[in-house]
């Protein structure tokens, strides 16, 4: 079985996906959708298959990953340039995300509400570990997806700031 969507590649927020299995996991899969909500925007389905359909795809496709990837560089660049010492990440090789593993034992869920006063936003590493006992306390996704080069590295800047002020 293959899944995958088109929410990141085609339209962000479109909620719309695609599956290639044997005909009885599609059926089940059809029937566990059904059961969750009525169904996928058909006015959604229809722009999707003609934009494919007219060939308008691959020039999208590079156009998006042209812009992620500049992203990506900025934010990979300034966690360099301005996070403390001890700070580890993530170079994506493709994504909206990077994960970043803070020093010291700072614990990016109690921070998260001083980070969000301060305009930096971000996903506590905690949620990500089903393990426990502190898996992850000191972890967090940062996006850049959505985030033009400029805001990256004030978002950074502040990130590090707000850092630096726990050590």
């Amino acid at each position: 079985m293959y899944a995958n969507s088109f929410s990141k590649i085609f339209s962000p927020g479109s909620r719309l996906g695609f599956c290639y299995a044997d005909r009885e996991i599609i059926a089940k899969l059809a029937d566990a959708k059904t059961a969750t909500n009525s169904h996928t925007s058909n006015l959604v389905q229809v722009v999707c298959a003609e934009y494919f359909k007219r060939g308008l795809f691959p020039e999208h496709l590079k156009r998006i990953c042209d812009i992620h990837r500049e992203r990506r560089n900025v934010m990979m660049s300034c966690l360099a340039k301005y996070m403390p010492e001890g700070t580890k990440w993530v170079v994506p090789d493709g994504g909206l995300f990077t994960w970043v593993e803070l020093p010291g034992g700072i614990n990016t869920t109690e921070l998260l509400p001083e980070a969000n006063a301060a305009g930096i936003h971000y996903v506590a590493g905690a949620g990500f570990y089903v393990e426990g006992n502190g898996a992850g306390s000191n972890a967090m996704r940062v996006s850049f997806g959505n985030v033009t080069p400029e805001k990256i590295e004030t978002g950074v800047q502040r990130l590090a700031a707000l850092v630096r002020s726990k050590l």
